[in-house]
Order: C-alpha cells, then structure tokens, then sequence
C-alpha cells in the first residue's frame, strides 16, 4: 500500500512538471519548421541605385531633368545647396551629389533654390557613361560611337565643346583630346541634315585639318572645288605655325580660314593659283569659326580671352570680308570676371575657363556657353554661362548700335583698326593664348 501511495504521489507531482516545461515536439512534416521560421523586415528608408549610372537625354540615373529642387533633394540624405553667382557670368543654384561628383542645378527661383532642374553636370568617370559607352576621361575618337559631330551653319561653338548627332544636349566639354566633364541641358529637337541643307544648299561651315593640330572633321562642300593640301594653305596663311583651319563660304566661294595665335587670315581657293586673300590682328585670339549670317555667305566670329591678376574677360569680335578687306561689323566684351567675383565660387582667375557659344538671329549674336572651375585635376564646378546678346553695327550712318562705334562717315571699321576701349574687348593688359593642345596660358603684352 505504501508503495501505491507513493506510486500516485509522484505521479500527481509530475503532470504540473510536464504542463509547465516544454511542449513536445511537433511531429515532423510540413509545418515543423515553423516554430524557427525568421522574419525579414524590409529597410527603412528610401531605397535607390547606386553609380554607375546610364547618362542619357533625360539625366543621369535618378537624376532627371526638369525634376524640381524637393524632388532631387529626396534622392539624397543631406542635400547640399550651392550657389554659383557672378554678375553678367553665371547665375545658378546647384545641387551637389555623389560626392560632389554630379550637380544638378538650374536658375535661381528663389534665394537659394531652383524651380527645375535645366542642366546636370557629370564631372568623374565612376558616375556612368552613354549607351556608347563614353565616359569622363574617354578620348575624342570614343565620341564617334553617338554619331557625327553635329554641325549648324548658324552656330559657332568653343572647339573645346564637341555635340554629337545622338545627343543634341549632352556637351561633352574637352581638353587634350579627352572629355573633361559632360553637361547634359535641355534643348529643342536637332535640325535634321536635309533641314540644314535646305536652308542653304548644304554649305555648311567645318573644320579641315590644321598643321600640327586637330584634323577635326572631314570637310563639307562649300560652292566648287577642294581646298589645297594644309601645308599649302599654312604658308599662304603667313602666320607661323598655325592652330586651327576652317571652310567657310566669306564672299559666296570656298575659302579657308586660318587662325594663328594673335592673329588670323584668309586663303582664297577658288581661284589658280591659291593665296592669301585677307587677314587681321586680334590679339588673345582663343579660336575663331565660321558663322552663317545669311544666304550663302558666311562670317568669323572670333573669341579674344584677356587675362590680368585682377580680371579675365572674353570679347567676341564679328569679321566680315568685304571688297577683299576684312571689316568688323560686330564687337564686345561678353564676359568680364574680376578677382573677387572669382573668388565668390571659390575660384582664381587662372582656374576658370568660359568656353563660347555664338548664334547667329538677324541683327543680333546670342552668347552663351559653359563656365568651367578646375585645374589640372578634377573638375570643381560646370554650369551654362549667362546669355549675353550682341548688336550688328550699322552699316550706314547714325548712331552706332550696342557692341560698337562705327568708324568715321558710319561704316564698320576695318578689322586692322582698334575699337574705342568701352566698345570691345580691349582694355586688359595681358592675353590668354590656347596652343594647338587646347591650353590656355598668360601670353604677355599684348598692345590694342
């Protein structure tokens, strides 16, 4: 009996043991890992892809053009604001991401911000490339994979700015023959090539290979005939070594232009025996093209760059060939930064570069283009420059429009002749020369 007692004594002692302890074990099949299953939470935050990315019309990745400020802040997790802002130069809000490697921006709107975003600037080769697979650091050859250069007669571009067919908007900004940066910025729907050609025949204005420089691209019909061999066409020039030759159509026939480094010439093609048929001193000439005025005749813009240790400036001087003489029809200072606006953005006046665009609308030259900061390193900041608009000067008598006085008895001055100093890009000490390689150095004294 004892021993039954205790039999239940220690059986009753052990059913709360057992419904308090573990539970049994399930028995095994479908469901028995459901006791350990994990459960992932998603990632708080916002999730977004990482460079590199694909560069194309639109933007760059995430970043799109026409986004506003709050949409392209989203994208980061501490937006940081920039202001680039000089008077008559550059008037932009950006905003700086990837560390510092793309900036996206657009005209002030407000005080520090931007409505929408007009252009994005690609400044390193980890942020992506085209579909083409072009990069920064991608050699000039590299672009051909977007197409041919594309070519406006009534557009005059820096030589540094090379646009390609497939990418209207997309600025692929040079220096020794390799991209530098790439400033994508919205902009209408390309001329079609039957489009130019109907405007004028097909005679469009581009560059043919210079002595020791840029062979540039294959020459375009302009009237009858070829041009002679370039080192033919560098002698008659009688400028030295020469940087640069264009075609252009300057009185209705094909000619050659010639630019040196202060100066730049002329060479007759249609004619026997090729020669050189006009030119002019322009002292701190950067680079001068060919520009479609009118109707089967084109005109030389050409680009002074001047440079003190207390102000750069960039002067546009227009040139028409008239009688066998060249005249100038069109002169001013475009833009002017002094030393303190530089230095407002944080840069020196041998940093900066503002590379030139020039259009041709009637009476009138748009300016614009590209401001760059850097040194031989990386790339600090690119942004459009401000538009500046020129006057043609009249060709008969009465006061003289906005870029210009005209010579005694009304007539545009003769290109040998200096302008009055408050009317072109005269009035600063030293030039800024470019040598054949695109660089840009103090070249002296240079007299008006």
């Amino acid at each position: 009996m004892k021993r039954i007692a205790l039999g239940l004594a220690l059986a009753s002692g052990a059913l709360p043991a057992c419904s308090e302890g573990s539970r049994p074990a399930l028995p095994a099949g479908r469901d028995a890992g459901r006791a350990t299953q994990r459960v992932i939470e998603p990632p708080q935050g916002t999730v977004r892809p990482l460079p590199p990315y694909a560069i194309g019309a639109g933007g760059v990745g995430p970043y799109r053009l026409g986004a506003t400020a709050s949409e392209i802040a989203s994208l980061l997790s501490v937006p940081r604001v920039a202001i680039l802002g000089i008077p008559g130069v550059v008037d932009a809000s950006v905003v700086r991401a990837e560390d510092d490697a793309i900036l996206i921006g657009g005209a002030r709107a407000e005080k520090t911000s931007f409505s929408k975003a007009t252009f994005i600037a690609v400044l390193t080769k980890e942020i992506g490339g085209t579909d083409g697979g072009v990069t920064v650091g991608a050699r000039q050859a590299d672009l051909d994979t977007l197409g041919p250069p594309s070519l406006d007669p009534a557009l005059a571009r820096d030589p540094d700015i090379d646009v390609r067919a497939a990418m209207p908007g997309a600025w692929f900004l040079m220096r020794d023959g390799a991209v530098r940066a790439i400033l994508l910025h919205a902009t209408a729907a390309p001329v079609p090539a039957e489009g130019a050609a109907a405007r004028d025949a097909g005679l469009a204005p581009a560059p043919v290979a210079a002595a020791g420089g840029d062979a540039g691209v294959p020459p375009m019909a302009c009237g009858a005939g070829a041009p002679p061999p370039v080192a033919e066409v560098a002698a008659l020039a009688q400028l030295g070594a020469p940087r640069r030759a264009v075609i252009g159509c300057f009185d209705g026939s094909p000619q050659v232009l010639v630019t040196g480094a202060d100066a730049l010439a002329i060479v007759e093609l249609d004619d026997p025996r090729p020669r050189r048929l006009a030119g002019a001193e322009l002292p701190g000439l950067a680079w001068a093209a060919a520009l479609r005025a009118e109707p089967g005749r084109d005109e030389i813009v050409a680009v002074v760059e001047r440079l003190t240790a207390d102000e750069l400036t960039v002067g546009l001087v227009v040139l028409r060939l008239d009688g066998g003489k060249l005249t100038r029809v069109a002169e001013d200072t475009v833009y002017r930064v002094s030393r303190n606006e530089g230095q407002w953005i944080g840069a020196s006046l041998s940093d900066l570069q503002l590379l030139v665009v020039v259009e041709a609308r009637g009476e009138r030259y748009v300016v614009s283009g590209a401001l760059v900061h850097g040194g031989p390193g990386r790339i600090r900041e690119v942004a459009p420059l401000s538009q500046v608009e020129v006057q043609r000067r009249r060709r008969g008598g009465g006061e003289p429009t906005p870029g210009g006085a005209p010579a005694p008895g009304g007539a545009p001055a003769p290109a040998g002749e200096p302008a009055p100093r408050d009317a072109g890009p005269a009035g600063s000490e030293r030039a800024v020369q470019r040598d054949a390689a695109g660089d840009r150095h103090d070249a002296g004294a240079a007299q008006p």
